[in-house]
């Protein structure tokens, strides 16, 4: 890992003081929306078990995927029983693995896809932030690329980057998930991203 690529939490921050009141009140209310819109893909599910498996075959399909196709095809899995034909085969078969019962911890992959179903699961209190490619470029100070992206795979990476969030959360008094979502929608929106 080169400097340009060391997360930083002075970068975090930059975002975050950078954030409208809009920007600030979407970001807070990203996670706990996520759960709830969790809750409405899988409306036969009880308890517990409910949230755990939307946010898995959620979290399963969500690699490449927008906010609101994650959650419609989300949808389409638990109606139809199977999650095949609805994203990446590796992720459709592991949200179809869900759908059929196995624990999503189980199933899923990758820090970032774990990170995501646990903290759409308990918004309010897992607190590994998900780092993502905008979190990661955030925490970096610049739009990279996937090559520089890469580093998160190498070990104590992901770790390392999320705790620059978490570092950036303690001296603002929010919790480290509502940091990376503050700063991703502001971020976004001052790269255009769409």
């Amino acid at each position: 890992m080169t400097h340009t690529d060391s997360p930083s939490v002075a970068n975090v921050l930059a975002v975050y003081n950078g954030a409208s009141a809009d920007n600030l009140r979407w970001g807070m209310a990203w996670y706990p929306t996520a759960h709830t819109d969790a809750l409405s893909v899988n409306p036969r599910g009880r308890g517990v078990s409910r949230i755990v498996k939307a946010a898995g075959v959620i979290a399963a399909l969500s690699p490449m995927m927008n906010w609101d196709s994650n959650v419609a095809q989300a949808r389409i899995a638990f109606r139809e029983g199977t999650a095949m034909g609805l994203g990446l085969d590796n992720n459709c078969v592991k949200a179809t693995r869900i759908l059929y019962g196995e624990h999503p911890l189980d199933v899923l992959g990758g820090d970032k896809v774990r990170a995501f179903y646990n903290t759409i699961v308990d918004p309010r209190g897992f607190d590994v932030p998900v780092i993502d490619r905008h979190a990661f470029d955030v925490a970096v100070g610049e739009v990279t690329d996937e090559k520089r992206r890469g580093i998160l795979g190498r070990k104590g990476v992901y770790n390392l980057f999320g705790q620059a969030y978490i570092d950036a959360a303690k001296a603002t008094g929010i919790s480290a998930s509502q940091m990376q979502a503050i700063t991703w929608v502001t971020w976004r929106e001052a790269k255009g991203i769409g």
